[in-house]
């Protein structure tokens, strides 16, 4: 055993002297990567403007239009947030919608009437960001993902000019949209920063064609939260088969970002 022991001591230095320096690097590394990881939440509120219009197989359209002013009536219940996860250049960014309007219209073509439109919408977006350019306060960020979609939309005729022409369209739909899209900011001052997105989806893989877009400023009212305001339109082009769906929500925005 003496011996064994012996012979083994020599080598006990080295090995110790790895390990070491591997976990002063693993926590070196470790230390780096949670300096580098960051993360942002924002909640948000749009006044929204919302455009929705239905063509039945027939050719007949009913079209709505829902203002600032109507949201009060028409609201029943409306969430919003978005956020990311940063690691170095990768960040994953989400951003989620849910929205219950109940709203009055007109019914186009020859039988004018007016028509009542309620929209229950979910939308839930996931992508993976790569940072392209960061300098002075300066970003421009590539990313793609997907956006899944669920749309629940029943315009109903209530008066159809005087032969009395009644109009049903109901779009009960989920789908799943890929998209791809730019992200950038720019710093005015030290508390002060523009920014914005814009993104392009569908592709006929689930909606024909989909358009996200925003620009704002931040205002940094500590060094982790800042508020948010600016203008975001967004635009869906759908075809369920029995009818088509073009619909358009835009509008300012309002939001709190909490950095951790």
């Amino acid at each position: 055993m003496t011996r064994s022991i012996g012979k083994t001591l020599p080598l006990q230095a080295p090995v110790l002297s790895a390990l070491t320096a591997t976990a002063v690097m693993v926590m070196t590394a470790g230390a780096a990567m949670a300096q580098d990881y960051r993360n942002s939440v924002t909640l948000y509120g749009l006044v929204p403007w919302v455009d929705t219009e239905v063509t039945g197989s027939g050719g007949n359209s009913a079209k709505s239009s829902v203002t600032p002013g109507d949201i009060i009536d028409a609201l029943d219940f409306s969430f919003m947030v978005a956020g990311e996860s940063r690691s170095g250049k990768f960040s994953l960014l989400y951003d989620a919608i849910y929205t219950d309007l109940g709203e009055k219209g007109t019914l186009g073509g020859p039988f004018a009437g007016t028509a009542k439109v309620d929209l229950k919408m979910l939308l839930a977006s996931a992508a993976l960001g790569y940072v392209l350019h960061e300098e002075n306060g300066t970003l421009l960020q590539g990313y793609g993902g997907i956006r899944v979609v669920d749309i629940r939309t029943d315009v109903r005729l209530v008066g159809g000019g005087p032969v009395g022409a009644e109009f049903d369209a109901r779009i009960n739909e989920t789908w799943v949209d890929p998209m791809i899209g730019l992200r950038g900011r720019v710093e005015i001052s030290e508390k002060v920063s523009l920014g914005g997105f814009a993104s392009i989806g569908g592709f006929g893989v689930g909606s024909d064609l989909s358009f996200d877009v925003f620009a704002g400023v931040d205002y940094a009212i500590s060094d982790r939260i800042s508020a948010k305001a600016g203008f975001r339109y967004m635009s869906f082009d759908y075809d369920a088969g029995n009818a088509d769906l073009d619909l358009e929500i835009y509008g300012p925005v309002f939001g709190i970002t909490v950095k951790f």
